[in-house]
């Protein structure tokens, strides 16, 4: 009798590189969670309700340091990104830098001159041809006296969408890099609109008012008022909207409603083609609900607060909510399709919702995103939303890093030539292995051991 032992090696060579360049090991998710994310349980209503202060507070001002700022928080392969430095006074003599790209090995991929277009700024567009960790360096100066300006960033392979709800306020923007891809704004914070748009990042302005449409059809007039409040934010500049949210519960008249919301996502996109439309989707994911969704382009923000679940219906299947969600999304074609500009879904994830009765513990936190990259690989990202306790910020921020920009290799099955083998007689092993990450695994070898009862290991030619 034999037990077969699958075993992981990520030998990645250590070379010497620039400053702040670190190794960047894949992540593996090998026995986190179901392989087929089977829909097991009935759905709750989202619960609406206020969330802790926490994380806020008065602080300075963020201070748009001087450095390499790109077109885009996360870039994307193929795509023109486009890389500034404005120095200010402390680069305003020299006329050309010399920029300088290379991958995570040290390798030059891309080099030029570059002239200013006024006095310490400049500019430069370059189209990644791979996948990967990247350090862009403006050079300044003669030899001798050389000034330069460092930027490592991720480049993947399609859009990624991050985002965190509430607000971010200005003590936690620097604590932020991957989970600035999408910021959302409003009141008061939007005076930072450009502050987060120079960057790189999509600002998204925060539009209320969908719970407070009435139930049943909506007439023509109201629905034309409802896309010029959604378009307003377009027309001054912001990226798209979060809408928080339609409200669409259980009534005797909820389809109605529905199809009249429907009416208005579609009219406004017709007005905004290339706006991001963020809705946040509580509660099951009607077919109808969906097909809106769909129509209109939307990434959809799939509302899931396992503990805030506990605490107001007391149910325990956590992940079972989980698997509702991403299967409702998934089985109406709006989880994710390569190609599809918009019309996307990712799991908004409760982290504080109502009270310190239901706060989720980090390790908790964690295990819920290994299970979602796990259960829904294709979700192009994810979402957090409630108070924010210390230290929970740098934690998403990370988990964004590590679950979905960079590689995350994950076994999906391991099969048998024979599942009868015979004593004497050859046996085939064929292991499937899924890079479930925004970038290329490289160099991740596969080993397997066979381990007789009572033996030990040996490898497997």
């Amino acid at each position: 009798m034999l037990l077969l032992t699958v075993v992981f090696y990520s030998n990645f060579p250590i070379q010497a590189k620039e400053e702040n360049m670190v190794q960047q090991d894949p992540v593996f998710l090998l026995g986190d969670a179901n392989l087929d994310g089977v829909m097991l349980a009935d759905d709750y209503a989202s619960v609406q309700a206020n969330f802790a202060n926490g994380g806020q507070g008065k602080a300075a001002e963020p201070q748009s340091s001087v450095g390499v700022q790109l077109s885009t928080v996360i870039p994307v392969v193929h795509r023109d990104l486009v890389l500034r430095v404005d120095g200010g006074k402390a680069f305003s003599d020299p006329g050309e830098a010399i920029l300088t790209i290379k991958d995570d090995e040290g390798k030059t991929v891309y080099e030029r001159q570059v002239r200013s277009s006024k006095p310490g700024q400049f500019k430069a567009i370059w189209k990644p041809l791979e996948t990967g960790f990247y350090t862009a360096t403006f050079s300044f100066g003669t030899e001798g006296k050389t000034k330069k300006l460092n930027r490592r960033f991720a480049v993947v392979w399609r859009d990624l969408y991050f985002v965190t709800w509430g607000m971010l306020q200005p003590h936690d923007f620097d604590k932020v890099n991957y989970l600035s891809s999408h910021i959302i704004l409003g009141g008061k914070l939007e005076k930072y609109k450009s502050y987060w748009q120079n960057r790189g990042s999509k600002v998204i302005r925060c539009v209320s008012g969908g719970q407070k449409m009435p139930h049943g059809r909506i007439d023509d007039i109201t629905i034309d008022r409802w896309v010029k409040i959604f378009s307003k934010p377009i027309e001054d500049g912001f990226d798209g909207i979060f809408i928080d949210e339609f409200g669409e519960y259980p009534s005797e008249n909820l389809l109605e409603k529905v199809r009249s919301i429907n009416r208005i996502l579609r009219e406004w996109r017709k007005k905004n083609p290339d706006a991001i439309l963020m809705p946040a989707a509580a509660g099951a994911l009607l077919r109808e609900k969906a097909e809106g969704y769909r129509a209109a382009g939307a990434v959809a923000l799939l509302e899931t607060y396992p503990s805030c679940f506990t605490l107001w219906f007391g149910s325990h299947s956590i992940l079972k909510h989980i698997d509702r969600r991403v299967e409702k999304a998934r089985n109406t074609d709006v989880l994710f399709q390569r190609g599809r500009k918009f019309g996307n879904s990712i799991i908004l994830l409760g982290t504080h919702v109502d009270s310190v009765l239901e706060e989720p513990l980090q390790p908790q936190l964690e295990r819920w995103v290994r299970y979602i990259k796990k259960t829904a690989p294709e979700m192009p990202g994810i979402g957090f939303y409630g108070g924010r306790y210390d230290g929970l910020l740098e934690k998403e921020e990370q988990w964004c890093l590590d679950y979905y920009v960079k590689p995350v290799v994950d076994v999906r099955s391991v099969c048998f030539s024979n599942y009868n083998p015979v004593a004497g007689k050859p046996l085939e092993v064929f292991v499937t292995v899924h890079n479930l990450g925004g970038m290329d695994a490289k160099r991740v070898p596969l080993k397997i051991y066979a381990l007789e009862v009572g033996g030990d290991p040996f490898p497997v030619n």
